[in-house]
């Protein structure tokens, strides 16, 4: 509207409440907005990677970090539905969440070596051969957003994942709806590494829609060197510790950046022994849970298949007799 017409539209008493209105609303389209979601922190696993550093799982501990939290997901999968899930998934102690790292490490799921550690493109593929192919859960929703570039002819790009970096309203979404996320991390030096997400801190103080690195936003996670809240006889003991870390968008990287004071890892533990981690996001993982109603409608179905199919076989019988991201991940 050019200013004459604005003149002869609106009375002269009205225009300062008109710019009134015009400031108050410009405010309000970047208004702070404050997001804070986390996950059932006491249902998370607390799996230390460094358990698998014996002899009996060839030493692989310390490149064991995305078996080891992939398992402590499906342990947190697990306890988020006993009643549907029971204690078939990952078992019921230490000795059993050691037995499904190990085998989520070895060839035919992720291949976890000690000279290679994990490509995180194993992750999706390793996980719904556990879940649905020896497990039958075949209601458990998978999702997730990997940088482009991890996937080859052996490894294609499933369906359920999401070309990109992953970004805050992923990673948001997922722990407002209680569920972790697993997120692969990549250091400067272009190792990588695998951490389980929890939760997310975040005030946008400006409204912008961007994680700005001076709004302090902050990443809760469980990570697979430093697991547990308790060491007694300086091993783990649980239940899950929860780190936290500096979370920002980086524009230069295009993705999410996280700082945190990292364990190095290793057992015996020794809580001095830390260094300072700066990673970016490259990708997340999530396994959920469907709604309550749904499984229950999934569990009739499967009852009323099951009881059709005993109704057919007994009539039957009556009538005659599971880029290469380039990089060592630990």
């Amino acid at each position: 509207m050019g200013y004459l017409a604005f003149r002869m539209l609106v009375p002269r008493w009205m225009i300062p409440i008109v710019i009134c209105v015009i400031a108050v609303g410009a405010d309000l389209a970047h208004a702070a907005t404050t997001y804070s979601a986390s996950v059932q922190w006491p249902s998370l696993g607390w799996m230390d990677q460094y358990s698998l550093d014996t002899a009996a799982y060839h030493h692989i501990g310390p490149q064991a970090c995305v078996p080891t939290t992939a398992t402590n997901a499906l342990i947190y999968l697990q306890n988020s539905a006993p009643s549907v899930f029971g204690t078939s998934l990952t078992g019921a102690s230490y000795a059993d969440w050691t037995a499904i790292d190990a085998t989520l490490s070895s060839q035919g799921y992720m291949n976890t070596t000690l000279a290679n550690g994990t490509y995180f493109r194993t992750i999706p593929y390793a996980l719904t051969k556990f879940v649905v192919n020896d497990h039958g859960f075949d209601f458990v929703k998978f999702s997730g957003m990997f940088q482009p570039g991890f996937w080859t002819a052996q490894f294609s790009k499933p369906d359920f994942i999401a070309d990109g970096m992953p970004t805050w309203n992923f990673l948001y979404d997922a722990f407002a709806a209680s569920t972790p996320v697993m997120l692969s991390v990549a250091y400067r030096n272009g190792d990588g590494h695998e951490i389980l997400g929890s939760g997310l801190d975040w005030n946008d103080a400006n409204g912008n829609g961007v994680i700005d690195f001076d709004e302090g936003a902050e990443l809760y996670f469980v990570d697979p060197l430093d697991p547990s809240l308790t060491y007694p006889s300086d091993q783990p003991g649980g239940i899950a510790k929860i780190s936290w870390g500096h979370l920002w968008y980086d524009s230069s990287v295009g993705g999410l950046h996280l700082t945190y004071d990292q364990y190095l890892g290793g057992l015996p533990y020794d809580p001095s022994d830390r260094n300072s981690a700066n990673v970016t996001i490259n990708g997340a993982f999530v396994m959920a849970v469907p709604e309550p109603t749904t499984v229950a409608f999934l569990f009739l179905a499967m009852g009323v298949g099951v009881l059709i199919f005993a109704r057919k076989r007994l009539f039957t019988f009556s009538a005659s007799p599971g880029l290469r991201f380039e990089a060592r991940v630990f």
